[in-house]
């Protein structure tokens, strides 16, 4: 019995050195994690607290200095170094940091990482739209906000041709309502040529006043021979130059007198005098009385290229508009406060919209049409 008891003693002397270890494991183990979590908050509140500078990271690219990129990023250079110069924003200097990426597609994406990860910008501006799809998973996976995508400010081909069409067809429907029209089309390409000018004609119109229509596909012959025999007073020829030329060879000799109609007014080869054509510019963009006298002010310090340039314009006005929206997000440069910000603040004036303006050919030059007022 005395056995039993002296080892029942033992066991529990055991039991007890092992709970008072556990005890002390178990309160070295806390102490770890308090102070690891009061390591952590003294971290957070040392990243939380206001930066010095506001850091705004941009990649395009600067190979043709008059490309709308170029502009616009050069504006904003200068925009944001003259903030900075006048005392930054509320005590802090604002840097605008932009690098070429020289038409490199992996290097965008290299000079966007280092953008975020070396140059930590709060934020990406004006980055050229031919880049999106190589950064974009970069962009979403790190949650940058990006602003003011670049887009070039330049109509792709194929719309530029269809509304320049469609300048055409609004015009001669205005002027002319009762005249006749025989149509020669490159089938390849100019698809949109067709649909631009329909449209601007409008279906119901065009039937009445399209006579005769030939696709390249459909003819090799001489073309402006095969639509002559409507005796139309326009002749709307939509393809390339080569194909324009062609055409203009194949009326030489006839007796069918038409006026041309052709979407590119830029073509090298000398059109006829009176062919009709169509140009798109910009849309001007309205400034307020007070936006009008800052521009004018910040509009001197430019180069004259710059300057005179439509897109200067719109990299005044997105780099004013991101001042507001930084300036909101003060306290919060978080992609949430910056993303409201930019929703209810951003510029839409600068989303590009174009115009299509008829000019007709004197012989030395191209001039504007212009209807008369009741006509518009």
């Amino acid at each position: 019995m005395l056995a039993v008891g002296s080892a029942i003693v033992r066991a529990e002397g055991l039991h007890s050195a092992a709970f008072t270890y556990l005890l002390r494991a178990y309160r070295h183990a806390v102490w770890i994690i308090v102070l690891s979590l009061v390591t952590i908050s003294a971290s957070v509140s040392a990243n939380a607290v206001k930066p010095t500078e506001i850091r705004i990271g941009s990649v395009s690219t600067f190979a043709d200095k008059n490309s709308p990129p170029a502009i616009t990023a050069r504006v904003a250079l200068a925009y944001f170094a003259k903030v900075d110069a006048s005392g930054g924003l509320n005590g802090r200097s604002i840097r605008l940091i932009s690098y070429d990426y020289e038409g490199d597609r992996k290097k965008a994406l290299d000079m966007t990482r280092k953008l975020v990860e070396v140059d930590h910008v709060a934020l990406l501006f004006q980055m050229d739209g031919k880049i999106n799809d190589a950064i974009m998973p970069y962009v979403r996976f790190t949650q940058i906000p990006e602003m003011y995508d670049a887009d070039d400010g330049v109509i792709d081909a194929a719309s530029l041709t269809r509304l320049q069409a469609q300048t055409l067809g609004d015009y001669i429907l205005k002027s002319k309502p009762d005249s006749k029209i025989a149509i020669l089309y490159e089938s390849r390409n100019f698809t949109k040529a067709l649909e631009g000018f329909y449209a601007g004609l409008g279906m119901e119109k065009a039937r009445a006043m399209i006579t005769n229509m030939l696709g390249s596909a459909d003819y090799s012959g001489n073309r402006v021979a095969r639509v002559s025999g409507s005796s139309a007073d326009f002749l709307a020829i939509f393809g390339g130059d080569a194909f324009q030329a062609e055409i203009v060879k194949q009326m030489v000799g006839l007796k069918w007198r038409p006026i041309p109609v052709i979407t590119d007014p830029q073509s090298k080869l000398v059109m006829p005098v009176g062919t009709i054509a169509a140009t798109a510019h910009l849309s001007p963009i309205k400034l307020t009385t007070e936006e009008a006298a800052s521009w004018k002010r910040f509009k001197s310090t430019l180069e004259p290229t710059d300057a005179n340039s439509d897109f200067a314009v719109d990299g005044y006005l997105q780099s004013r508009s991101l001042i507001r929206i930084l300036k909101q997000c003060d306290d919060e440069l978080s992609r949430p406060c910056l993303n409201r910000a930019y929703t209810s603040n951003k510029d839409n004036r600068t989303d590009h919209l174009y115009v299509g303006i008829p000019i007709q050919f004197n012989g030395n030059s191209w001039v504007e049409l212009r209807l008369p007022e009741s006509e518009r």
